[in-house]
């Protein structure tokens, strides 16, 4: 299925202790995440360590949707999942990105 709809949520960290650290945290709940949230349209979830070498210390998140729809019904559910499991003390800095998918070359 082709999506329509992505986002980029970059996540910035004061060391590489905290990134690995929340790594951690996020990998034990990132099955349930995607299990729930794919049967509400998100047809992919990553998570990428970025590797630049003046960009250290940052996680890449990328979500893809099937449709608007299906992009308001997964950040409602987003919100509330980070409310319910986030008792996170690493700190961070976010950055979101979205944009309308024009061009997609496999």
């Amino acid at each position: 299925m082709k999506s329509s709809l992505i986002n980029h949520t970059i996540v910035e960290f004061p060391s590489e202790e905290y990134l690995e650290l929340r790594k951690r945290e996020l990998l034990d709940l990132s099955d349930e995440f995607f299990a729930k949230a794919s049967k509400m349209g998100m047809l992919r979830y990553t998570i990428s360590k970025i590797w630049n070498k003046t960009e250290k210390n940052k996680l890449c998140f990328t979500f893809e949707y099937k449709d608007e729809k299906s992009y308001k019904q997964c950040q409602k559910f987003i919100e509330e999942w980070q409310r319910a499991t986030d008792n996170s003390s690493v700190p961070r800095k976010v950055f979101s990105n979205r944009g309308i998918i024009i061009a997609d070359y496999k």
